[in-house]
């Protein structure tokens, strides 16, 4: 009887880490009830309601994202923001939410988008900036991870996952329109793209 996983232990990894990381992604809304929360994590967080989660305009017409969902972030913000913490209710009273977030929006939008990110710089408040496509391969963090790889005058987002002995990697350049439909036409019983247009 041949061998499972044929491609050995090191597909077996791969397929643990799978396995392993999806329970992770629903451990927040599993253990929300310890806390004193219900309904879905969605409902309460992520549909614009909880304050410190959310996409908030800046002076400048950019935006700032906010991910103060665990307490320790959501207690950064204050300061980030210059607000009197004293003061912030509860974080997880949600009667106060739309009322919150209207005042983070009004603070939000006192400085422009980079301003918010050099004061959240060395703070865990979970506050980065919203970057349009074309801008976020020169954000420090992508630049740093080399999420990016010019190849072919092409910038390409660089192959992932990444192992150490097998590197994944770009290896030929964009076909040119056209370039392999015989190739096609011929997989599906047809001998060339002049014989499909007759």
């Amino acid at each position: 009887m041949g061998r499972w996983p044929p491609y050995g232990d090191e597909m077996m990894a791969v397929s643990a880490v799978r396995c392993g990381s999806c329970p992770l992604a629903v451990a927040p809304d599993s253990g929300r009830s310890d806390r004193g929360l219900t309904g879905s994590l969605r409902t309460a967080s992520r549909d614009k309601a909880h304050t410190g989660y959310g996409t908030y305009e800046t002076q400048d017409g950019k935006c700032i994202a906010a991910g103060g969902i665990e307490p320790q972030f959501y207690a950064s913000l204050p300061a980030v923001m210059e607000l009197d913490a004293a003061e912030m209710p509860a974080q997880n009273d949600r009667s106060a939410w739309p009322a919150m977030r209207e005042r983070f929006g009004a603070v939000f939008r006192t400085r422009g988008r980079d301003d918010w990110v050099c004061a959240a710089a060395g703070r865990d408040a979970c506050v980065s900036p919203v970057l349009p496509i074309d801008d976020a391969p020169q954000h420090l963090q992508m630049r740093k991870r080399g999420a990016f790889t010019r190849f072919d005058d092409v910038l390409h987002r660089t192959p992932a996952p990444r192992f150490s002995r097998t590197p994944a990697m770009l290896r030929r350049p964009k076909p040119a329109p056209g370039q392999h439909a015989d190739d096609v036409l011929r997989e599906c019983g047809v001998e060339s793209a002049a014989a499909a247009h007759r």
